[in-house]
């Protein structure tokens, strides 16, 4: 089209072709969520604002605008040559006419992984009470050994020789050497704190180290570690890279220090504040002593002024006539009470001669000697008369013994089972007999049977 039959009504404005661009930016969905990876350019930290660098690879760069709620979330350092991934839409800066990536989310490429990681061993640790705030011990004040877990080499280790020497000099720093950076960094470390512990001549423990990326920070995340410190026997102090670097050893500690300096500040008093501290005391005694002899100066004053005070005897002396008044009160009422008594005892005594025991019991003896007497004479009758008794039973047993019997011409006729034979009805003809006289025993038969019938028949 040619510039000579346009109407000048028909030019846009640098503002309304912005505006116009900035809408069809607004308007594509693959604009308005984008997510991007390059390597980092161009970035210089504003403290306290809104941060503002460019993303580049081999063939592009785009301008980035990091908002300070942003910024001020993030957990690492930003720096030249870093490589990130960002989440975020892409907006036009109308005034500069220029466009960038507004971001929403950023991280570390390549360290995704870790961080996931690293937010599941927070939550874990957490959940298990390794970072609740009443685990917490408090630093020794007054520290007489401090164990130092850190490397033996850099400025770390000076840093904290310095700082203590200069603030409290009586304390001893041993140095536990470790490993603080790569693989061997976490068991290194964790070594050397289970050796202080185990040794426990320690106040306080002190872990750490320079400032450093993420990866360089890693082994002090490390889950075995984090549990040492938290389950420490002594409290523990940490100081891991720079203020803004936060490690799971730090939430386990007893306390986090920002820098090695400041960790070697809280662990130690500044003697000289203690010397103007015990100073102070001091006169704040001697003022309170003073203040406390006045006070009784003031109250012992009236009381040396008075009369009691003056003639001490006065306080007394009534109550010494009071005291010979109870005395002879007292005796008196001894003496009553001893001749109330003395008139109980002599009619007690009356009584008991007016029931005479001795008398009664004479009688009692008499009557007793009697009662024996008579007892005697009764058994000495019943003795006689049952021997006289037994005599008679003699006399019959030897009357009836059988032997007596036979020699008075009577005979035990037996068969030959020794059965007696007391009637002719148990004897039989021919039957043998065994007849016992006194002197002994004939054997016989039986040839004849003679009865009452046999006899009556004869006469």
């Amino acid at each position: 089209m040619d510039n000579k039959t346009v109407n000048k009504d028909d030019y846009l404005s640098v503002s309304q072709i912005t505006t116009y661009i900035g809408k069809k930016f607004s308007q594509d969905p693959y604009l308005d969520h984008v997510n991007i990876k390059g390597e980092i350019t161009n970035f210089r930290e504003r403290p306290n604002g809104h941060q503002y660098f460019s993303l580049k690879d081999d063939g592009a760069k785009i301008g980035v605008t990091l908002f300070r709620n942003i910024y001020q979330k993030i957990n690492f350092k930003l720096k030249d040559g870093d490589m990130i991934v960002c989440t975020g839409r892409v907006g036009i800066y109308a005034p500069g006419g220029s466009y960038s990536l507004i971001v929403e989310s950023i991280e570390p490429y390549g360290l995704g992984t870790l961080l996931v990681e690293l937010q599941a061993r927070k939550e874990k640790l957490s959940k298990a009470g390794y970072f609740l705030p009443e685990r917490k011990r408090a630093i020794s004040q007054f520290p007489k050994r401090i164990a130092v877990i850190t490397s033996p080499s850099g400025a770390v280790i000076r840093d904290i020789i310095t700082t203590t020497r200069r603030r409290f000099p009586l304390v001893k720093l041993v140095l536990f050497p470790a490993v603080v950076q790569g693989d061997k960094a976490a068991e290194s470390v964790l070594n050397q704190l289970n050796r202080a512990n185990q040794m426990g001549t320690f106040d306080t423990i002190i872990i750490a180290r320079g400032g450093g990326s993420f990866e360089d920070l890693w082994p002090f995340n490390d889950e075995a570690l984090t549990i040492a410190v938290a389950e420490s026997k002594t409290p523990v102090i940490t100081s891991v890279g720079h203020e803004t670097d936060t490690t799971l050893v730090d939430y386990a500690a007893d306390l986090r220090a920002p820098t090695p300096t400041a960790a070697a500040e809280l662990a130690t008093p500044l003697l000289d504040e203690l010397k103007q501290s015990v100073r102070q005391k001091k006169l704040e005694l001697r003022q309170a002593e003073l203040h406390y002899l006045e006070n009784l100066t003031a109250k012992i004053k009236p009381l040396t002024e008075s009369y009691l005070f003056r003639r001490p005897e006065a306080f007394y002396q009534n109550q010494s006539i009071s005291l010979d008044r109870l005395k002879e009160r007292l005796l008196q009422t001894e003496k009553n009470v001893l001749v109330q008594d003395q008139n109980k005892l002599n009619h007690f005594q009356s009584l008991l001669k007016s029931f005479a025991p001795n008398r009664t019991l004479n009688q009692f003896k008499i009557a007793n000697k009697q009662a024996q007497n008579s007892l005697v004479r009764v058994i000495q009758n019943l003795n006689h008369n049952e021997q006289v008794r037994l005599n008679n039973l003699s006399r019959n047993l030897v009357m009836l013994d059988p032997h007596n019997v036979l020699k008075r011409g009577y005979a035990i006729t037996e068969d030959n089972k020794h059965n007696v034979i007391d009637s002719i009805s148990k004897a039989k003809i021919d039957q043998n007999i065994r007849v016992i006289l006194s002197d002994g025993v004939l054997i016989s038969k039986v040839d004849q049977i003679e009865g009452e019938d046999n006899a009556s028949k004869e006469n």
